[in-house]
């Protein structure tokens, strides 16, 4: 995968905790990569922070895909618990629980990275991203 698309699906992932309501839980909803895209080249990243941005997007990819992972068993018991005549809520809202708490665990990291590749944008940098996120969120709120 070319380090360009890491960089964008990096920046979906964490505009994702920005724009949850229209993204979904698991991504960026229809056209949401191509306005994130649009990000991406408007930062005009050097290669100091392209090598960064790479790595946050490594990283997250792992984490995502290991939260996705670890549910699976979860699902089954959930799908378990509904077989049954008189499924137990308070276990099902447990199971709920738990995985909102792992996603957030996933949401706080994300920031943190986001931060971290935020630490290193010039001025001039962070005012396009904020231009071109603004005009996501109208599009978005369309």
């Amino acid at each position: 995968m070319k380090k360009s698309t890491i960089i964008t699906l990096t920046l979906v992932t964490a505009l994702g905790v920005g724009g949850a309501a229209v993204a979904g839980p698991w991504g960026g909803g229809p056209g949401c990569g191509r306005g994130v895209e649009r990000v991406v080249s408007a930062l005009d990243l050097n290669e100091k922070q392209e090598d960064l941005a790479y790595d946050i997007a490594k990283d997250l990819g792992k984490r995502r895909r290991a939260l996705k992972e670890a549910s699976l068993p979860d699902l089954g018991a959930v799908i378990t618990e509904l077989e049954q005549p008189n499924p137990n809520a308070g276990k099902l809202h447990d199971l709920a629980d738990a995985k909102l708490e792992a996603i957030a665990g996933l949401v706080h990291h994300t920031i943190d990275r986001v931060l971290e590749l935020h630490a290193t944008m010039s001025g001039e940098q962070r005012a396009n991203a904020v231009k071109k996120l603004r005009r996501i969120e109208e599009y978005a709120r369309e």
